[in-house]
């Protein structure tokens, strides 16, 4: 039987890795890149951008022993091909984020800074593309993609956009999620959904908003499920699954 493939920051607790592991993923650990800021350097939503058939990833990070060989092992386990962006990157705002965007159904949620590469692809396999402000896009989106579409962000714009496209939302305050370095981290940055469950790196049940969220993935029959019991929510970069 084939397992998921579960892309996750290495740096990510082992607990973390074992709990998907009894999920039934195949878990890969992202190792750094150099050309990105140190506290999200290893940050798979900053890394890679799973799109269809292709693994979307920086020539950059390709270049290197150990980013090729992340990418072709996750491509080839998760059924994909790597497709290398050549935009402009760098640690600072807004070069760190040309694959940071979030699918939802059959919409690519972009930012201004989104790969062309990117979007022509979706484009071209019949994908809607709605274009949002935040930069930070898969940070900022926990994203449910099940017998429906659905959406936690603080970000009012994309809440605004996914909620006139029909896409079901749920805005949470900003806060209350770690990210080392930074004040705080994202909800979607702490988040990944597979299978008809929301995983946390962290633990939900210390979060003040955990009973909006739970009550919002309850009406899309989505299992919450707290991958780091007794830790805050910790924004690891979003778990991508292949």
């Amino acid at each position: 039987m084939k397992k998921t493939v579960a892309l996750v920051d290495n740096r990510m607790p082992c607990e973390g890795e074992d709990a998907l592991a009894e999920y039934g993923c195949r878990v890969i650990r992202v190792p750094g890149a150099d050309y990105l800021a140190p506290p999200v350097s290893s940050h798979p939503d900053m890394i890679f951008l799973p799109l269809g058939d292709k693994l979307f990833c920086h020539r950059l990070y390709l270049s290197t022993d150990v980013g090729r060989s992340t990418a072709e092992t996750a491509a080839s386990l998760g059924g994909k091909t790597i497709v290398p962006i050549d935009d402009e990157t760098g640690a600072e705002y807004p070069l760190d984020v040309p694959l940071n965007c979030a699918v939802i159904g059959n919409i690519l949620l972009a930012s201004p800074h989104t790969s062309l590469a990117v979007t022509e692809y979706a484009e071209g396999i019949g994908m809607v593309i709605c274009r949002v402000k935040q930069g930070y896009v898969k940070c900022s989106s926990a994203v449910i993609n099940g017998d429906g579409q659905g959406v936690i962000t603080s970000d009012s714009g994309i809440a605004h956009t996914a909620e006139k496209n029909g896409i079901k939302t749920l805005i949470v305050p900003p806060g209350d999620i770690i990210l080392p370095g930074y004040d705080y981290g994202f909800i979607g940055g702490c988040t990944g959904y597979d299978g008809g469950k929301m995983f946390f790196t962290g633990d939900l049940s210390l979060y003040p908003h955990e009973k909006e969220v739970k009550a919002f993935l309850g009406g899309f029959g989505c299992e919450a499920v707290s991958l780091l019991p007794g830790r805050p929510l910790t924004d690891y970069g979003s778990i991508l699954f292949l």
